[in-house]
């Protein structure tokens, strides 16, 4: 697995807190907690599941 965080630009710094780009040739489960920021995310392969409510 491949996990990279990366710092914007002076110039976008006010507005991207970072990048980060992850990488695995297995399917696995992961988790995103909540903050104030927005968090957007790319797949480009392999296949997305989410899963709800489990306690």
């Amino acid at each position: 697995m491949k996990f990279e965080k990366h710092f914007p630009s002076d110039r976008l710094k006010h507005y991207i807190k970072y990048f980060v780009v992850s990488e695995s040739e297995w399917e696995r489960e992961y988790k995103v907690f909540p903050s104030s920021g927005l968090v957007i995310g790319f797949q480009y392969k392999g296949q997305l599941l989410t899963v709800q409510d489990q306690t």
